[in-house]
């Protein structure tokens, strides 16, 4: 069969039979083939992971994008090293997205991760790395083999909250960096206080390629913090296009800094501010009448929670006059506690 373009080992025992060894000219003989994803527990083995680079080796040569899962490897840091040493033993393998989440990543692995992308800049497109135990170290060697490479656009580091305001600054000046490919940074459950969301915000007017950026679940962060981004929205080389705020703790002050700051920003299409610790008021909400009705802004879709029903009763009257010309906005989503969000279409 020549027709199948992405290829999935799911859960398979890749280690007994040599499957994937097996399927090598399969690889090189499909002329349709672009990803080849590869997940499950079986990878944590030895006999797994020689197998896979082997086979890695062989196939190089069909330029196929390369997409590894692992989640919850046994053995921790030290076991997380050698398999992304082997992994990327030859630099003529790329991949185009590789995963190792909740897998006790540390400094060993961060460190490997480096050398193969000093060694092969352009390696890999996609890295995850959520739910690790990355530390200051691990952040800065990583930060620093970033500097060099323009092909990763995808860096997901949510749940990592050993790091300190030491190692994100490391993370923060590659952002500043004009060979910065990133367009994606998911920086959720990461223990940010005000002072790291300031440094972030510092970093983020000098870039130019992030067009999504997760912040949630942060709530440590208070209205100093979250005004700092929020100032960033103003600047014209702003690239962000969705910025996700969900379960933090912005109130009044926070949410209508964030509301001036979009009057005039034409770039922003998605903000998500659910699970917010603070209950939204009628106020809060009047803040973003002038920007439904700036000419200006381009958001598509923006939801709040929670809401009292009362707050939106009271905040609809400026609501409903700022969307009247509005041909922009697709979903308004107002959500109270005991209801389920419920999208509002505007024509």
């Amino acid at each position: 069969n020549k027709s199948i373009n992405h290829l999935s080992f799911m859960g398979c025992n890749l280690f007994q039979g040599k499957l994937f060894e097996d399927l090598i000219p399969f690889f090189k003989n499909n002329p349709k083939l672009d990803y080849v994803t590869v997940d499950g527990h079986d990878l944590a083995e030895p006999e797994a992971i020689r197998l896979l680079s082997t086979a890695l080796q062989k196939i190089a040569s069909a330029s196929l994008s390369l997409i590894i899962e692992l989640e919850h490897i046994g053995g921790g840091d030290v076991r997380a090293g050698e398999i992304i040493r082997s992994l990327f033993q030859d630099p003529t393998v790329a991949y185009y997205y590789l995963a190792f989440k909740s897998s006790n990543i540390q400094t060993i692995g961060c460190i490997e991760l480096a050398n193969a992308l000093q060694d092969s800049p352009s390696c890999l497109a996609q890295l995850d790395l959520c739910g690790n135990d990355i530390n200051d170290e691990g952040i800065v060697a990583l930060s620093v083999a970033l500097a060099g490479n323009d092909r990763l656009d995808l860096l997901e580091l949510s749940g990592n909250r050993a790091i300190t305001i030491v190692g994100w600054r490391a993370l923060f000046t590659y952002l500043q960096s004009t060979r910065c490919a990133l367009k994606e940074v998911a920086l959720g459950q990461v223990a940010f206080d005000d002072s790291t969301a300031i440094s972030l915000a510092n970093s983020l007017g000098r870039n130019h390629s992030l067009t999504e950026l997760d912040l949630s679940e942060n709530p440590a962060v208070s209205d100093i913090g979250w005004r700092a981004i929020a100032a960033v929205l103003q600047n014209q080389h702003c690239m962000l296009e969705v910025l996700h705020l969900e379960g933090n703790f912005l109130n009044e002050v926070a949410v209508r800094g964030l509301a001036a700051s979009l009057v005039n920003n034409s770039r922003l299409r998605e903000l998500l501010i659910y699970n917010n610790w603070e209950t939204f008021t009628a106020s809060g909400l009047r803040a973003f009448a002038p920007v439904f009705a700036s000419p200006t802004s381009n958001l598509e879709m923006i939801r709040f929670d929670p809401v009292p029903n009362q707050v939106v009763n009271d905040a609809a009257v400026d609501l409903s006059v700022s969307l009247v010309n509005n041909k922009k906005l697709k979903n308004l989503i107002l959500l109270n506690h005991t209801a389920y969000p419920t999208p509002v279409s505007v024509a």
